[in-house]
């Protein structure tokens, strides 16, 4: 039923056909409130769902970037995370500053960055790419509506 091996210990395989009902049913589920379609996610496990069903391309060809790339060698070495604990100091910068504002756009929404969990290396590219997006919404000040996230996944796909 599903789409092979698993490539590390919480991986779950899908199948082609799998992945485009996660994708599709979570898109519906993001934008759902109350049995209404609205432009704003509400849920960024979805939104990250979509993400990691669709964009499984992009990862990979981040990854090969990341490798060839004396920053992203390092990057993949260290392994940096962005988390709750890492970031707390930005709820005391002013909102002018970026450490601020980053801080205001995931409280405003509920999100958290240890929302997500580390895994393998392709999963490490993929959970760095979901964490580096919230500062992406920050520094081009795009709403987590479905315009903003469709201008960012273009960003993304320049990066």
């Amino acid at each position: 039923m599903g789409g092979g091996s698993p490539l590390y210990s919480s991986h779950l395989p899908l199948s082609p056909l799998q992945h485009g009902a996660v994708a599709v049913l979570s898109s519906i589920g993001a934008l759902l409130r109350h049995g209404q379609l609205h432009t704003m996610p509400q849920r960024a496990d979805l939104v990250a769902a979509v993400g990691e069903t669709t964009g499984l391309y992009a990862v990979k060809l981040l990854h090969t970037r990341m490798k060839k790339d004396a920053v992203g060698q390092r990057i993949l070495a260290e392994r940096p995370r962005i988390t709750d604990a890492s970031t707390s100091h930005c709820w005391s910068l002013p909102s002018h500053t970026f450490g601020g504002a980053y801080a205001k756009f995931m409280g405003s929404r509920g999100f958290h960055a240890d929302d997500r969990p580390p895994d393998e290396e392709l999963a490490y590219v993929l959970t760095r790419m979901r964490e580096v997006h919230d500062f992406w919404h920050v520094l081009f000040d795009c709403h987590t509506n479905v315009f903003g996230e469709l201008a960012l996944k273009a960003v993304e796909f320049v990066q």
